[in-house]
Parts: C-alpha cells; structure tokens; sequence
C-alpha cells in the first residue's frame, strides 16, 4: 500500500486507527493530511503487506478511510482524478445561503456502486477539505452495509450538494446551482450502478441521470428517523447489486 504525498509513518498512524476502529481519530487525522496537500489516494495494489495479517490491517482502512482509494499501482491518471473532484473546493456561487463544506466525493475512484445523497450535515459550522459521507450516524449505516455485503473497496459517495443548507430545508434552486459538479463526477468516476437516496434526490435527479444505471433506496437517516434495522437498508442494496459483481 502506498499512499501519495504521505509518510510512512503517517500511513501507519492511519493504519493503526482502522485496525483500532477508530473512525472518528481516522477522520481528524485525514482531515489534518488534506489541509497541507489534497492529493491523497490510496494505491493498494503493490503487493506490500508480508503476511495476512498486514493484509488485514490494509483491507480495514480501505473501509474506514475517507480518502479516495483504488485497487491499483500507483498512477499519475489518479491524482488528477482526485485534483477535478476537488474543483468544487473554492466555489462561492451561492453566497451566505449555505455553510460552506465543499464535500467533494469520495471512495473507489474505479467504482461499480455510487451512492448519492442530498447535502452533507449542517453540525459543527463550515468545514475545511470536507468529504462527502464521513463519520455521522446516517454515513455509518451507510458505511457498515457496505462492509456487511462485502462491497465497500467497490463503492464511492456523493451528494448532490457539496455545501449544507443552514438549517436542513432543502432549496432545488440551490441544487441546480450545483449539480454540475455532481454530473462531472459520474462522468469521471462511471460507476457501473448508481443509487439515490431519498425522495427530495429520486425527484430532482433522477431524469438527469436516463444513461446511467439507477436505483431509488431510502436515505440511511429514513431508518434512524424510524427506528428501523439497519439490515433493512443493507437488505435494499443488496436486493440490486447482484449482476453488477
């Protein structure tokens, strides 16, 4: 495993938080690396790790981090992936409407699934090198599907905002405003299957995306909102990831 424009030691302070479930300390700590260089991917394709259980260790931050990764040798081509996921990272086009987050997509840059969302959450205030679906209660129902259907190292994350709307009211004029961006990262990334979730996402997006794969789910929060297993929402996915493995 090699991380780009990161030490070793840092890769194994970020390895060491996978391997103790930390996701919380794992996303400060990511956060503190992309605030002096953003273009962080992991390359886990270099036969590095000597035995199992350094394998293991490896395979558990590719599905805990919140760094973009790709099951591939090091390439220059990925980096300038990464560089045009973040053009959204000085836009002001909507002014004092939103808290600014700039939540750019993240996950598999080679991916078969894309989960897409609304806007990332308004707690905490404006954020620095935010990343789409971190470490909140909706993104780890999310996060801990993916995992239980083995899926995770396949998947990546968008919403259709990349800032949050102040006090959680959708705004679609606001949404046509930024949808560009999303647009530009599924012509980019071109996962194999795209899932949104939630209604307010299924009735804004959903004829803009007629050449792509679609599935309509509930949103992860749908399942806080009511008191719902989370196995119902890992059932929902896996119902229609079959033919696309």
């Amino acid at each position: 495993m090699i991380i780009s424009h990161t030490s070793w030691a840092e890769t194994e302070t970020m390895l060491y938080y996978a391997e103790k479930h930390r996701p919380e300390y794992l996303y400060t700590y990511e956060s503190r690396l992309l605030k002096t260089n953003f273009l962080r991917v992991i390359f886990s394709g270099l036969p590095y790790a000597r035995n199992d259980e350094e394998k293991k260790r490896e395979e558990k931050l590719i599905q805990m981090t919140t760094l973009p990764f790709v099951s591939k040798l090091r390439n220059r081509k990925y980096l300038e992936i990464v560089s045009k996921l973040w053009d959204s990272h000085d836009c002001v086009a909507c002014g004092n409407q939103v808290v600014y987050r700039r939540a750019v997509a993240n996950g598999c840059l080679e991916p078969k699934f894309m989960f897409i969302g609304e806007a990332p959450g308004v707690a905490n205030g404006p954020k620095e090198c935010e990343r789409a679906w971190g470490i909140g209660n909706s993104s780890m129902i999310l996060r801990n599907a993916l995992r239980k259907l083995d899926i995770a190292q396949y998947s990546c994350y968008s919403n259709i905002m990349k800032c949050a709307f102040p006090s959680n009211v959708s705004d679609f004029c606001l949404y046509e405003k930024c949808t560009h961006f999303l647009l530009d990262e599924i012509k980019l990334l071109n996962p194999k299957l795209i899932f949104i979730m939630g209604n307010k996402v299924h009735h804004f997006i959903w004829d803009k995306l007629r050449e792509y794969n679609v599935v309509k789910i509930m949103h992860p929060s749908y399942y806080l909102y009511k008191g719902l297993s989370p196995d119902d929402f890992a059932n929902s996915i896996e119902n229609s990831i079959g033919e696309y493995l």
